[in-house]
């Protein structure tokens, strides 16, 4: 799968992020408020990857598409 981030110039603390399964069909969407996403990072990279992951694998078990459960908030304060 694949993820990816809308964001704006003039609103740089907001962010939605969508995660894709291989198929393109979303499995997960976040919208995320007053946090800065540095994407050059690799570990903010990586914690994306593993929400993709985890999104992908439930989205698998259910066929339901979820919605801001805060999985990459979680995932970016180490939780």
């Amino acid at each position: 799968g694949w993820w990816m981030v809308e964001s704006n110039v003039h609103t740089p603390r907001h962010h939605i992020l969508h995660f894709y399964n291989q198929q393109g069909i979303e499995v997960y969407k976040e919208e995320l408020k007053g946090v800065r996403l540095n994407l050059k990072r690799t570990s903010t990279k990586m914690h994306l990857k593993q929400v993709l992951e985890a999104a992908v694998t439930a989205w698998q078990q259910k066929q339901i598409r979820r919605e801001n459960e805060a999985l990459v908030m979680n995932r970016l304060r180490g939780k």
